[in-house]
């Protein structure tokens, strides 16, 4: 935190144990992050919450991004698709909202797969119509 990243990804229990925090629903995980961001002065904080999606607090907005629950067959690795796809999208000139949208596509595709790390470009083209973004605030 003290170096000021651009971006802090992590997931729940990252969150929880990083900060010594107990947030037993979304609800509290979400006023406990945005407390965090605001006194750490993180500039953008991405946790991903498993099958309840994706949670961000940008310059943006806050958002939250959920892709349709999937059948998984190896969960190793959607964290990573998410922050690798949200620095990509972010990187070609791409929004918050569309980075987001995408992230939740390659990383429901990311579980679909035997391979940690592999992804099928037709499975995110499937998956992210499917992906919905609301603005919390």
């Amino acid at each position: 935190m003290k170096a000021k990243p651009d971006i802090v990804k992590m997931n729940w229990e990252e969150f929880e144990w990083t900060f010594s925090l107990h947030a037993p629903s979304f609800e509290i995980l979400y006023e406990q992050a945005i407390q965090l961001w605001k006194n750490k002065g993180i500039k953008n904080l991405v946790i991903t919450l498993s099958k309840e999606g994706i949670l961000a607090l940008t310059n943006e907005g806050d958002f939250l991004a959920k892709a349709p629950i999937q059948n998984p067959v190896n969960a190793a690795g959607a964290g990573d698709a998410v922050s690798s796809t949200i620095v990509w999208r972010l990187s070609i000139g791409e929004d918050w909202k569309s980075a987001l949208k995408w992230a939740s596509a390659v990383s429901a595709a990311a579980v679909l797969t035997r391979r940690t790390g592999d992804i099928h470009l037709e499975d995110v083209n499937k998956v992210i119509k499917e992906v919905k973004i609301s603005l919390l605030n």
